[in-house]
């Protein structure tokens, strides 16, 4: 992965900035930590639907999103239309057919 950012151009010192995960199967920018942690931190806050089918995931509840973002000082600059991308990202995956 960091060969193909140095390919992109991406300088030396970011790449630092990066930290290697032990299996380097993902990696998070410094930046996007805050975001991470309060999407994991709702792991527990989804709407989901049941019935005679499969579950499909809703979307998270964003009441408690906004609560933590106003309760926890480490979630307050975090922006929500960067948690609403990944909640779209993992719907995406959680409603996957297989």
């Amino acid at each position: 992965m960091r060969a193909e950012l140095r390919a992109l151009g991406v300088p030396e010192e970011q790449l630092t900035e990066i930290g290697p995960t032990p299996d380097e199967s993902m990696v998070v920018w410094p930046a996007n930590w805050p975001v991470v942690r309060l999407f994991l931190a709702l792991s527990t806050q989804w709407r989901i639907a049941t019935g005679l089918g499969p579950v499909v995931w809703l979307g998270l509840r964003y009441t408690e999103a906004d609560v933590l973002m106003r309760r926890e000082p480490e979630f307050a600059a975090v922006d929500f239309a960067d948690l609403r991308l990944m909640e779209a990202a993992a719907l995406a995956i959680l409603n996957a057919r297989s």
